[in-house]
């Protein structure tokens, strides 16, 4: 167990964290959640674009990223819909055109092999900021491969694998994953699907939610 003084660990010359969002999203592996169809994706691809293009995020100027490349996971989604329904509205939503450093992939592989495929990009555009992952069911490891009886411990390794590589890579990881029915939960991030795991794996913790009046909120 390698061990450091407060004072050598303090003196220490480390990289400093890097924030894709200013603010609220820092490299390490962050859950956005919610309701399906609540405009979870929607969301992720807003992100994903202000930090593309270093543009205000979702139209404020307190939240300016700084410019660098972005790789989306849409395993939702096709390129036909993505170049004819879901990046024109965004664009024009939020006045951007260009051919700015933002990637797109429909397919990944299953965990722990994802890794290595994101790995592989980030070779070859060292520059990426932040990864977007929409959305982690697809990309969860088969259950044939969990632990025995052990639901956390499998979810805990899986989510581990992907704050591992953000942390050491110095990127932000938006991971997208469901809630469930709200219910009689002491918090609202208890709403977040699978095992407590998945909240105590991740570095940040987003929930997009509707309240009565049907307003999104973050």
């Amino acid at each position: 167990m390698p061990v450091v003084s407060l004072t050598d660990l303090m003196e220490k010359d480390l990289p400093t964290i890097k924030y894709a969002i200013p603010q609220i999203l820092p490299c390490g592996l962050c859950l956005l959640a919610g309701r399906p169809k609540v405009g979870k994706s929607w969301l992720a691809l807003s992100l994903g674009l202000s930090v593309a293009y270093g543009k205000p995020v979702l139209g404020s100027d307190n939240l300016v990223p700084e410019k660098g490349p972005v790789m989306f996971c849409a395993l939702e989604s096709s390129e036909n819909e993505l170049q004819q329904e879901r990046l024109p509205l965004m664009l024009e939503a939020m006045n951007l055109e260009g051919d700015e450093e933002m990637f797109f992939s429909t397919e990944m592989q299953r965990l722990p092999a994802g890794i290595d495929q994101m790995q592989h990009h980030l070779t070859l555009m060292p520059e990426t900021r932040m990864f977007v992952i929409d959305i982690f069911t697809k990309i969860k490891a088969q259950k044939s491969s969990f632990k025995a009886n052990n639901i956390y411990d499998s979810e805990y390794e899986m989510l581990a694998q992907l704050q591992k590589f953000a942390l050491e890579n110095n990127v932000s990881v938006l991971l997208v994953h469901h809630t469930r029915k709200p219910g009689q939960n002491a918090s609202s991030f208890d709403e977040i699907s699978g095992s407590t795991a998945m909240t105590g794996a991740a570095d940040t913790l987003m929930l997009l939610t509707r309240d009565k009046r049907r307003e999104l909120w973050i």
